[in-house]
């Protein structure tokens, strides 16, 4: 019989190799969608939400799995912030790692279908690049990530892409406030990215990895970090004063306080922390959340 540690020990190894701590980065731009809708139905969102949920899984240990195919992550890592690819720590197996995105994306797909029987075939078409980017994002030498183009694709995908989409499937019809809704949240999501890529400069330039980070450098890349928090800020100010969205989205800047915080950990000390995606993380999600409350107000 297995034990109890055993299983905690198993449970912790898996958690981190699909990086459970991203799970929030789905639920966000879905929720703020769902929100502006008149029209609420539970399963379409929790659908959205599992649908979501798993191509970031299926993302997660992708990126992983690539990283370590093209030498991008590399055993001499284990000294460095960046975060231990678990290949190298043989946590797992290539083949595994195939079979668990696999499955992730598949389970991705049943929920898409169930949707597309419902709004139609428009959803299956949102699916399929959703998938498209979830491999194309690190397959490849020359992948949308080693190009520099990660925050772009992020901001696309999880701002206009899912918030649009999740309005759609909740109310069947598109919206100019989703859109303007989607920009703050991709941007707040991006800079997840960015957080991740601000620690990994120097492993990742000296693997030959391109990422937008490593082609601006440190203290640009830590400017750009800085400027895209006023932005997201700015974006929901002029939004919600000229009525785009709904007034109440404003008090998204009683998280100010706590993005000074997130500045100050991510762009002030010279190592950056290795855990800046989860502390980038936080911030969207209390922002988010906080867009949430005024749209629904």
């Amino acid at each position: 019989m297995v034990s109890v540690s055993v299983l905690v020990v198993m449970a912790k190894k898996w958690m981190s190799i699909i990086k459970l701590w991203s799970f929030p980065i789905s639920a966000i731009p879905v929720t703020v969608g769902t929100a502006l809708s008149t029209d609420f139905n539970l399963l379409l969102y929790l659908l959205m939400v599992v649908g979501i949920i798993s191509l970031t899984f299926a993302a997660n240990v992708l990126n992983d799995f690539f990283d370590f195919r093209h030498g991008f992550d590399r055993p001499s890592h284990t000294n460095s912030t960046k975060r231990v690819n678990p290949l190298i720590l043989k946590a797992i197996t290539e083949r595994q790692m195939l079979v668990i995105s696999a499955a992730f994306i598949i389970l991705a797909a049943l929920c898409g279908v169930y949707i597309a029987l419902i709004r139609g075939p428009l959803v299956i078409l949102a699916g399929v690049v959703g998938v498209f980017a979830v491999v194309f994002y690190t397959a490849g030498k020359r992948s949308i990530k080693s190009l520099g183009f990660g925050e772009l694709l992020i901001f696309a995908i999880y701002g206009p892409a899912i918030t649009a989409s999740s309005f759609f499937v909740e109310s069947g019809t598109f919206s100019y406030v989703a859109l303007a809704a989607s920009i703050p949240v991709g941007i707040v999501i991006a800079i997840i990215l960015l957080a991740n890529n601000i620690r990994d400069i120097s492993a990742d330039s000296d693997a030959g990895l391109r990422t937008m980070a490593v082609r601006l450098g440190a203290q640009r890349s830590r400017i750009l970090f800085r400027s895209l928090i006023v932005l997201s800020y700015a974006s929901v100010i002029i939004f919600s004063l000229f009525r785009i969205l709904p007034f109440y989205s404003i008090i998204t800047v009683a998280s100010i306080p706590y993005a000074i915080l997130i500045i100050n950990k991510i762009t002030v000390p010279r190592n950056v922390p290795q855990t800046s995606p989860q502390i980038s993380l936080r911030f969207a999600l209390v922002f988010g959340i906080l867009l949430v409350t005024g749209i629904l107000l």
